[in-house]
């Protein structure tokens, strides 16, 4: 009874100090629960940042797929999870291009009390949205489980693709845990997705000239392909560029028509991360987001 007692104390607490920063927002002292024009329930996790109180070690992953579709094509893409333990409150942000996918609903809520009115899609290419769980339980789900799923249609031209990222803008990313009736801040790490339209039936000698493929395997160790089809005998050039912005590989092949499979090749010194491989063909550009995870001896 006495637990019971003091979650609801905590709970109307927090209610009254949401109350609050809303009726301060009404003078202007807080405007960015006016502009982002969340929920009341959506208030409380925006809010739980300003009584985190120090970091835990348990890490939490938000994905997001890569995906291949065609142009016209309605999709969806599960945002999922792993380590989400005992959770209370997230509040995070994405962001793709407009021009080639074009958001049409957020369903498949996998966590207690989410519903459409905590997210924030005004802007098109970017999504906000803020949680948090009314019972103060916390809350987990299995590894790999859908938060929510986002359903595009792919408006753009066939051969385009846009990543799809975690961002902290309009709402920084923010994971919370209870501890000892304190939210404290969970560390997590984020893995971004991507979209690309395919060539259609016949759009080859047409509006796209060429095709290139995801590379693979990614995340790779030693041996990077990247498979590209080409209308007709043209220069190839590949650009390895490291999270820094610096070129850390650069080649260029003359290659007949048809389909290839180009063996990326990787600085001897090169360290572990993320990397970009832009490859240029007729003045065409396509970029393509890769990691690099070398075997550990």
């Amino acid at each position: 009874m006495k637990g019971t007692k003091r979650t609801q104390r905590t709970a109307d607490i927090l209610t009254t100090l949401v109350v609050s920063l809303t009726t301060c927002s009404k003078i202007g002292g807080v405007c960015f629960v006016q502009t982002v024009a969340l929920s009341k329930k959506s208030c409380l996790a925006i809010l739980m940042p300003l009584v985190f109180a120090f970091p835990v070690l348990a890490q939490v992953t938000l994905k997001a797929p890569m995906v291949s579709v065609d142009q016209g094509q309605s999709f969806g893409m599960d945002i999922t999870t792993t380590q989400f333990e005992e959770i209370v409150s997230l509040q995070m942000s994405m962001s793709w291009d407009p021009a080639v996918i074009k958001l049409d609903s957020i369903r498949n809520f996998g966590l207690p009390f989410l519903d459409p009115s905590d997210f924030n899609t005004l802007v098109p290419g970017f999504m906000a949205m803020v949680w948090f769980d009314f019972s103060l339980g916390g809350v987990s789900v299995d590894d790999d489980s859908p938060l929510f799923t986002l359903h595009f249609t792919a408006v753009g031209a066939p051969g385009s693709n846009t990543d799809v990222l975690f961002d902290q803008s309009p709402i920084s990313i923010e994971i919370g845990k209870l501890d000892s009736l304190v939210t404290v801040p969970v560390d997590y790490e984020l893995s971004s997705g991507e979209v690309q339209i395919l060539l259609g039936t016949g759009s080859i000698n047409r509006e796209v000239q060429h095709a290139v493929d995801f590379p693979y395997p990614n995340p790779f160790s030693s041996r990077l392909f990247l498979p590209v089809a080409l209308a007709h005998t043209t220069p190839v050039n590949y650009q390895l560029i490291d999270c820094q912005g610096k070129i850390c590989a650069s080649e260029t092949s003359l290659l007949p028509g048809g389909l290839h499979n180009i063996h990326i090749m990787v600085p001897p010194l090169a360290k572990p991360g993320a990397f970009t491989l832009v490859t240029y063909i007729d003045g065409w550009k396509q970029s393509r987001k890769i990691i690099f995870a070398p075997d550990r001896h």
